[in-house]
């Protein structure tokens, strides 16, 4: 009974460690590591062999923890892109300090789409056709299915936002219009 009684301890103990790490990621922390492991996908993107297939993984793997941005578990979502980063081998913290200012106030004020806004709009694009697919009447395994193929499309729009965040909004708004939003 004792080790029972130990092992339920030690239990509650890793819940509640998992629990307070998740809680501790802010929005914008889990927006910065999703950058990183965009920029490190940009860097290899034209690698060739299984340096690519490695990479474009990365990609769709990082593509899909966005509905966890878009419904702002944003502890969950920097849990997932350690586990994408360790995986890869990103060293998250090296190439955040290569990445460009969030925002750009020139792009801003020309109307034009900074790369704040194009990171908002990749992540908050899960939600919305999660959504409308629903909306349609889908069964889950229908919305997954059709999920599974908007991360294939959407995939390239990671890429750009970094490179070239008016192209990444425009593939955005291309996707989701495709995909029954708006």
């Amino acid at each position: 009974m004792r080790k029972l009684s130990l092992f339920s301890c030690a239990t509650v103990l890793v819940m509640c460690s998992q629990a307070v790490v998740m809680a501790e990621c802010s929005k914008d922390q889990a927006h910065q590591k999703m950058r990183a492991l965009q920029q490190a996908y940009t860097e290899h993107s034209a690698d060739s062999g299984e340096d690519n297939r490695k990479y474009t993984m990365m990609g769709a793997d990082t593509a899909m923890v966005g509905h966890l941005l878009a419904s702002k578990q944003y502890g969950e979502a920097c849990r997932r892109y350690d586990e994408i980063a360790r995986t890869y081998g990103v060293d998250l913290g090296a190439t955040q300090k290569k990445l460009s200012p969030v925002i750009d106030s020139k792009a801003t004020a020309s109307g034009k789409c900074d790369v704040m806004t194009a990171t908002r709009r990749v992540t908050e694009s899960f939600q919305k056709v999660s959504d409308a697919l629903k909306a349609q009447g889908l069964t889950e395994q229908q919305v997954g299915v059709r999920m599974s193929g908007f991360s294939n499309r959407i995939n390239p729009a990671f890429a750009l936002v970094q490179t070239d965040p008016n192209q990444a909004c425009q593939l955005v708004s291309a996707v989701e219009k495709e995909y029954g939003v708006r």
